[in-house]
């Protein structure tokens, strides 16, 4: 789109200061604003509502979305199409909400700010799954009913959790706090997987009913859901994060380093297929919460036999010694093999040691192939 091209210089309005504070990731509301400029051409009846809950949505204040004027009282001369575009052009420059300045208690703490506690973190959860229900991120799956509607009645919340998850009585989630960790856990994964953005509402006043939420979007609803629950499982150091690709996407898995998360996510995105992928299915394997020893074991052995595959591009691009010593890992160590000449007196990390060898020579050999191809 032209209107959105880079390099056509800043708008002249400029947008600064902390009503302008996203409480989004910037490139989720790029992708966004872009969504709503290009799928809602100029003139149809719902492009305002629809870019003023964008702009409400994403920002901490309400300026943002208050400068484009509601479509009952348009303002003579203003273009909202080029006010939303002037804003896009600039969300690079806009801050987080939490890009603050620590006060002056958390600067004079010697050991400076702790982690955020289990009980606090939940409570923070059900806080954040609150306003994201209230503002119809779940109302694609949980109806929250209307006055006028006398055929379906509103979502039980609380039997549509224990028909998921066989616990009972877990909503509303503030009046049933604290839990164990695995009913927490599987929360967070629950709603991720309920998570949709609504693009577009109306407002229904018979009774107060409220807004009636539209037009969901699964994907930018989830990319929201999984950032939010990351930033407070990090603040709570919490060794998990929530997937975001292959099989295990929306499922708790183990935090690695950056070093080793970029690996899988490369090796995700040169093998997409999820369902019948051995790389794809190896590395869910590994990094789900929870793997065992068993699990481990049964992903290097997947990717071993994926170099097997390849093994004569590896005999021909590394010395042969090193090729045959790949095998040896697996052949030698009760891996793939399982019987008495096995050495099998070792611990979990050695087979970390090996999932990450054998991760990284398949990624080698996805670029070789590649290069020859």
């Amino acid at each position: 789109m032209s209107e959105i091209e880079p390099g056509r210089g800043y708008p002249s309005k400029v947008r600064t200061g902390p009503d302008w504070a996203l409480r989004w990731p910037n490139q989720l509301f790029v992708s966004e604003a872009i969504s709503i400029l290009s799928e809602h051409p100029p003139g149809s009846g719902n492009w305002t509502d629809c870019a003023r809950l964008l702009l409400e949505d994403a920002f901490a204040g309400t300026v943002p979305r208050d400068s484009i004027p509601p479509p009952e009282s348009p303002q003579p001369g203003e273009d909202p199409r080029k006010i939303l575009t002037d804003i896009l052009l600039i969300a690079d420059t806009f801050q987080q909400v939490e890009d603050r300045q620590p006060y002056f208690l958390e600067r004079n703490r010697t050991a400076g700010r702790g982690p955020l506690g289990r009980d606090a973190a939940q409570r923070e959860f059900a806080r954040s799954v609150t306003d994201l229900y209230a503002r119809g991120y779940f109302a694609k799956d949980l109806y929250p009913g209307c006055v006028d509607d006398h055929d379906e009645q509103p979502t039980n919340v609380s039997a549509f959790i224990e028909e998921r998850l066989g616990v009972a009585d877990l909503w509303p989630l503030s009046a049933t706090l604290p839990w164990e960790d695995d009913i927490w856990y599987s929360l967070i994964e629950l709603f991720h997987d309920l998570a949709a953005r609504p693009r577009s509402r109306r407002y229904h006043s018979w009774n107060e009913c409220g807004y009636h939420h539209n037009d969901f979007a699964v994907a930018p609803g989830q990319e929201l859901y999984r950032w939010t629950m990351d930033k407070l499982l990090a603040r709570a150091d919490v060794p998990y994060r929530l997937g975001e690709s292959g099989e295990d996407i929306g499922r708790l898995i183990s935090v690695t380093d950056d070093g080793r998360s970029e690996l899988t996510e490369r090796l995700l995105a040169d093998h997409p297929q999820v369902a019948t992928d051995p790389v794809a299915h190896s590395v869910s394997l590994f990094r789900r919460r929870g793997a065992t020893f068993e699990d481990k074991r049964s992903a290097i052995v997947t990717l071993a036999g994926v170099l097997e595959e390849r093994r004569a591009l590896l005999r021909q691009e590394l010395l042969s010694r090193d090729e045959s010593s790949l095998f040896e890992i697996a052949n030698n160590y009760a891996l793939r093999h399982r019987n008495e000449n096995q050495r099998n007196e070792y611990a979990q990390e050695f087979l970390d040691w090996v999932f990450w060898l054998y991760a990284a020579t398949v990624e080698l050999t996805d670029r070789l192939l590649r290069r020859s191809g």
